[in-house]
């Protein structure tokens, strides 16, 4: 028969190996938790920005996760705050339609944008807003370091201090920033084309291309050129 004093030692091992398993089973569940809850981790802005357009399924995922909507909240769970928070407000005119032989008519307005500027990743969120305002950003551009000289539509008012450094791909097709994006044989006249194996049709000046938009595809894109000359990609808005 074992003493008093071995079968307090024997219990108290059997103890202490329980509940090294047990804080070692809580540890390991804790970090599955945590790591399992992406919309919580926000990503490292020293790691390479990834954005990935496909339109097969109607998707654009930043680094790895897909943006539903461009809710700043969203945006700052995967990337953090933006560096610049800024508006710009103009006056402008809403049009309403004439109905029952009444003539069309033009309202007056102030309009207020807002714009969310991630300097450090040469991205940029920002509103769309005509007769009501909205803080929640609708449009999300890529700006490379192409400046754009083109003048014919109105520059934004606001960009990221730094060009867009990471990886843009539109089906799986990496976007290059210094590459001419016009093909050879599109001129003005072309009605739609393939590129990034989606259709895209031009906008122009006269004869000189000067944009290109997506066509029949969701998300909608829109590629801005630099100049007539090397008609490489200024940014991106998606």
């Amino acid at each position: 028969m074992k003493s008093k004093i071995e079968f307090t030692l024997l219990n108290y091992k059997s103890v202490k190996r329980t509940v090294s398993a047990l804080l070692v089973f809580c540890f390991g569940f804790t970090f599955h938790l945590y790591a399992g809850n992406s919309n919580k981790v926000v990503s490292n802005r020293n790691t390479l920005t990834e954005i990935l357009v496909n339109t097969s399924d109607s998707t654009i995922k930043l680094n790895g996760v897909v943006l539903k909507s461009y809710e700043i909240k969203s945006i700052e769970s995967i990337i953090g705050k933006p560096d610049r928070i800024k508006t710009h407000t103009f006056k402008s005119y809403y049009e309403e339609f004439g109905y029952d032989n009444n003539p069309p008519t033009s309202i007056p307005i102030t309009v207020t944008d807002y714009y969310y500027i991630y300097d450090k990743l040469g991205i940029m969120f920002y509103t769309n807003n005509g007769r009501f305002t909205s803080k929640e950003a609708v449009c999300f551009s890529v700006h490379f370091i192409n400046k754009r000289t083109f003048t014919n539509t109105k520059a934004l008012p606001y960009s990221p201090l730094n060009p867009f450094k990471g990886v843009l791909k539109i089906n799986g097709n990496t976007v290059s920033a210094i590459e001419k994006i016009v093909p050879p044989d599109v001129n003005y006249n072309t009605n739609e084309f393939k590129l990034f194996d989606m259709l895209f049709g031009p906008t122009s000046i006269a004869t000189v291309i000067d944009s290109l938009y997506s066509v029949k595809c969701i998300p909608n894109i829109f590629l801005y050129l630099d100049n007539e000359k090397d008609q490489r990609i200024s940014y991106v808005v998606l």
